[in-house]
């Protein structure tokens, strides 16, 4: 059971903070541009201003993201297991030994085929998992150590096409949703109305989940 939650810590310790900075983030940057447009912080935001604050804030998010979920991509990968798959043939006298190494084992049919359509016979070998990190403070030093800061946002542009759309798509719903479930008489949503707010914000959320 624990393996369907292999690189999981430090995703799990670091939502709540990465949650909390997102949503100070685009509140507090609905409040500079009402003051900047309407010369009041307070001023409620219009549909353009909401598409520029949630986009603003899904560029601030790969900031914080992408280091998280590059760690929790590479502690799980190394969890895959690792098959070495040989074939034996004879070429003029001499013993020919072709390896195949592959950590998914769909890959392996390929191996077996040559370029003149026969297949040759093979064997699965299983090679022991060398584990490259102990955890995710090993896993992010050792990145800072052999790619540099520049290693730890690997894969931040497919993030960046994810994530700037995906936050405008989250967060105008959440935004209108807040508004119309707050009472005229009051001037903040209730907690259970931002609860649900979120929750159907987050049904726009599912049709970027191919993105992933």
């Amino acid at each position: 059971v624990m393996g369907f939650f292999k690189g999981m810590s430090f995703p799990l310790a670091s939502i709540t903070v990465y949650n909390s900075v997102v949503f100070g983030f685009f509140s507090n940057t609905q409040r500079l541009i009402s003051k900047y447009r309407y010369g009041d912080g307070w001023h409620p935001c219009g549909m353009l201003d909401l598409t520029v604050a949630s986009m603003l804030t899904g560029l601030m998010s790969v900031g914080l993201g992408a280091p998280v979920d590059l760690v929790k991509i590479r502690l799980q990968m190394q969890t895959q297991t690792v098959l070495a798959v040989c074939s034996c043939y004879h070429y003029k006298s001499n013993v020919k030994m072709n390896c195949f190494v592959s950590s998914f084992p769909e890959n392996l049919q390929l191996a077996g085929n040559v370029s003149n359509g026969t297949n040759i016979p093979l064997r699965s070998v299983h090679i022991p998992n060398q584990r490259l990190y102990r955890g995710p403070i090993h896993c992010i030093s050792s990145i800072l150590q052999t790619e540099g800061i520049q290693g730890l946002y690997r894969g931040a542009g497919a993030m960046i096409l994810r994530d700037v759309p995906g936050y405008a798509l989250y967060f105008i719903p959440y935004a209108i949703f807040c508004n119309l479930l707050t009472p005229s008489t009051s001037s903040s949503p209730h907690l259970c109305s931002i609860w649900l707010a979120g929750g159907l914000a987050g049904k726009w959320w599912n049709h970027y989940l191919a993105l992933h």
